[in-house]
């Protein structure tokens, strides 16, 4: 054998280099198997964490919505009531005017009733004195 080694030039067979070739491409088949199954592993994992984020950001906005919409109907009730109140509230102010316009003019009128009754007195006064004054002068002309 060592004669054989010698006639090709020094090259042994088989020869490693080829086997180092192949072996080597062997590996390297194999680690680009290995990576792309990793790759689209890591692939599948970020699909799902961003399909979980994007569903999460669709119920955060669902339900963000329901609340505007909820918040919008509590205002307008509020709203509505507010004007409801405010209508009573007028209407009893409105009441309160009128009886107190009621109790003003009443109070006219007996304040024009005392001031007849006082010229009436005064007048039912005069008229008295007249009288007696009548009677002293008849008396004292008797």
């Amino acid at each position: 054998m060592p004669e054989r080694l010698l006639d090709r030039g020094s090259v042994p067979v088989p020869d490693p280099t080829k086997l180092t070739t192949d072996a080597v491409a062997l590996a390297k088949g194999d680690i680009e198997k290995l990576f792309d199954t990793k790759l689209e592993g890591l692939r599948e994992l970020f699909a799902e964490k961003f399909k979980g984020v994007a569903t999460e950001f669709t119920m955060r906005d669902i339900a963000l919505a329901a609340a505007l919409k909820a918040a919008q109907e509590l205002v307008k009730q509020q709203n509505e009531s507010n004007t409801v109140a405010i209508d009573k509230a007028a209407s009893a102010t409105t009441k309160q005017i009128d009886s107190l316009v009621e109790r003003i003019d009443d109070l006219k009128e007996r304040i024009a009733e005392l001031g007849r009754k006082d010229w009436a007195t005064v007048g039912a006064y005069i008229v008295g004195a007249v009288g007696i004054a009548a009677l002293v002068a008849a008396a004292v002309m008797r």
